[in-house]
């Protein structure tokens, strides 16, 4: 009889550990979730905004530009077109550059800027969706920025 007790016990302990593994495995997925979204919803506030202090954010475009072709273009189509006169290939302080590897902006400027790179990529990846091609999203973006 005591034999079957500590059956019992054993089934119910891996029952346990079962939803205990899945929810632990539901959490980690949400959080992995939620940060890609908020990789995707573009810069967090910072709890000291300020009009003339430099913030460094990556945005991630791996949605938009696969290729360092495509970002390249991308880089220079948000010099171009979002405060073109702040960056620093114009005679600015604002940095831009990018990462092949994780299709990557990497952007340095005061945040009026990065709320400007936000507004253009938000544009870009909605013209993305109804454009043949890259070239042409880029081109329907920088005119109607």
């Amino acid at each position: 009889m005591e034999n079957s007790s500590k059956f019992v016990a054993f089934r119910f302990s891996v029952k346990v550990l079962l939803v205990v593994v899945f929810v632990a495995a539901a959490g980690f997925g949400g959080y992995r979730e939620g940060v890609e979204a908020g990789r995707r919803q573009g810069p967090v506030v910072p709890k000291d905004i300020s009009d003339t202090k430099i913030y460094s954010r990556d945005y991630d475009v791996s949605d938009l530009a696969t290729s360092e072709e495509e970002l390249k273009i991308l880089r220079d189509a948000v010099i171009g077109t979002a405060m073109p006169e702040q960056w620093a290939s114009n005679g600015g302080m604002a940095e831009l550059s990018y990462k092949v590897d994780e299709s990557l902006l990497q952007v340095s400027h005061v945040w009026p800027g990065h709320i400007a790179v936000v507004r253009f990529l938000r544009i870009f990846r909605e013209f993305a969706q109804q454009s043949n091609s890259f070239e042409e999203a880029i081109e329907n973006t920088c005119g109607n920025y």
